[in-house]
């Protein structure tokens, strides 16, 4: 069972830090890769610096969610949700809004909202059955060891040590797992979501997801899924005629 079919609802919050440098020196022990020789040919690619900001969900399934995004982790960048009908986001810095009506989306029936609705950051914690997804260059499965047991945020947990060993030739498929030497997860015992993700290079952890709130199955008012933005806010709306 798929850890997203798990739970109806959960109250999240997802600290996110890495060190950019570090990661410039994982990756460039594979020039042979050309999707990493690209990133590191994009001028634009940061090379340096700590990166810290802070992902803020709630999510009623099938369809209602609401998502924060702070960057650094005190100031709002971005707010996005949605119900069965609609989906928008809300740029405080830009004042401006936009708004999708979608057709009818009734019943319980799978619907994307992790891979379509949801940042991959958050996603991928939601629902880790994307490890097992084949991009392109994969030649082999990342592996998984067991290492432990342990509790988080009063949760118990299993550790549990991955590592990919085709990154010569696989592209990079994870927001949450960088290129890097092997990878650590505390994976909720009872829901299957992943509560913590670091990525070591040489043993020392230079990226790390951790969520630092959790509630699963809590009730969650409607009104919360919809867009609340200032007055002065620039509204952009439009129909999308199409679900797919």
């Amino acid at each position: 069972m798929e850890a997203s079919s798990r739970y109806r609802s959960v109250r999240l919050a997802v600290m996110d830090w890495a060190d950019l440098e570090a990661y410039s020196r994982s990756l460039s022990r594979y020039p042979s890769n050309s999707r990493i020789a690209a990133i590191l040919a994009d001028p634009l690619f940061p090379r340096e610096g700590i990166s810290e900001s802070v992902w803020r969900l709630w999510l009623d399934r099938p369809h209602r969610r609401l998502l924060e995004h702070f960057m650094p982790r005190d100031r709002l960048q971005e707010v996005s949700g949605g119900d069965e009908r609609h989906y928008w986001q809300y740029f405080p810095s830009e004042h401006r809004a936009y708004v999708v009506t979608e057709p009818s989306l009734a019943g319980d029936s799978p619907w994307p909202q992790f891979t379509r609705w949801l940042h991959p950051v958050v996603a991928e914690l939601l629902d880790p059955s994307f490890l097992w997804t084949t991009p392109e260059g994969a030649v082999r499965e990342p592996t998984l060891e067991l290492t432990g047991h342990g509790q988080h945020l009063g949760r118990e947990a299993l550790r549990v040590r991955a590592k990919v060993l085709d990154w010569e030739s696989r592209d990079l498929w994870s927001e949450n797992l960088w290129v890097a030497d092997e990878y650590q997860f505390l994976v909720d015992t009872d829901v299957g979501v992943l509560l913590r993700v670091s990525c070591l290079m040489d043993h020392q952890e230079f990226s790390v997801r951790e969520v630092f709130d959790v509630a699963f199955d809590v009730p969650m008012d409607s009104s919360l899924f919809l867009l609340r933005a200032p007055p002065d806010t620039s509204l952009d709306s439009h129909d999308n005629p199409e679900k797919g």
